[in-house]
């Protein structure tokens, strides 16, 4: 709603003869009012100009160059985050512990062939393989390979009539899968390396071959501890306590 403006002080209007000396209509309004009343009001808040179009640009291009810096700096982060992961994984997998396939059916029916096996390196940095540990080591004709300790150092080992004997000792062992058709030794292990044996005696190559002979220790990868695949098949390999 609108007034006029002679209104706003709260006066009636007069109006003037037409001729009569003194203020014209609206004189009196004109009279009270300042002198800058013509100015248009300024109704929003006082502060500084708005920024020019050069100063606006400044502003664009310090955003984006702060940006580029905290990109850069992810990135930088990012890389540093992934190589200490792939360090950490190295590690691991030349120290610690690494995945192994089995390939082949020469450990039936303890493992499988495509069964893959947790194989700890830890332990053997500190001690020697035991007797009837299983064992992953590396060949240079057959590749890395899964076996059975069968013979230490300073042991005599041999089967005849379907039985294992170490230093004459008969062993039972209910891990093999058949009974042996095969007479083997006697044979004595030389230092430093082991006898070892699949559990599937009739199919398996291992140290009774010439291919494979004794496994030193320096070829020995780690001891197989855990299965991990398939799903149904999740397990700790049970440990063997053949008495002497």
């Amino acid at each position: 709603m609108f007034r006029k403006k002679d209104d706003i002080w709260g006066l009636e209007v007069c109006t003037e003869p037409s001729g009569s000396a003194g203020l014209k209509n609206g004189g009196l309004f004109s009279a009270l009012m300042p002198e800058n009343s013509g100015e248009p009001e300024n109704d929003g808040p006082s502060g500084d100009p708005e920024p020019s179009g050069k100063q606006e640009e400044e502003v664009f291009s310090s955003r984006m160059a702060t940006k580029k810096k905290q990109r850069k700096k992810e990135i930088i982060s990012w890389i540093i985050s992934l190589s200490a992961a792939v360090v950490f994984a190295l590690f691991l997998r030349f120290f610690v512990f690494e995945f192994v396939r089995v390939d082949g059916p020469s450990m039936q029916n303890t493992l499988w062939s495509d069964e893959i096996v947790l194989v700890e390196k830890v332990s053997y940095r500190f001690s020697q393989p035991q007797r009837f540990d299983i064992v992953f080591f590396n060949t240079q004709t057959e590749g890395t390979l899964v076996k059975r300790v069968i013979g230490l150092p300073g042991d005599k080992v041999e089967i005849k009539n379907f039985k294992l004997y170490i230093n004459d000792n008969e062993i039972e062992e209910n891990y093999i899968k058949e009974p042996m058709d095969e007479d083997y030794g006697p044979v004595e292990v030389q230092a430093d390396t082991l006898l070892c044996l699949g559990d599937n005696r009739n199919v398996s190559v291992d140290s009774r071959s010439e291919i494979i002979g004794p496994v030193p220790y320096n070829t020995i990868l780690g001891r197989g501890v855990f299965i991990i695949w398939p799903l149904n098949r999740i397990s700790a390999l049970p440990e063997v306590t053949a008495g002497m």
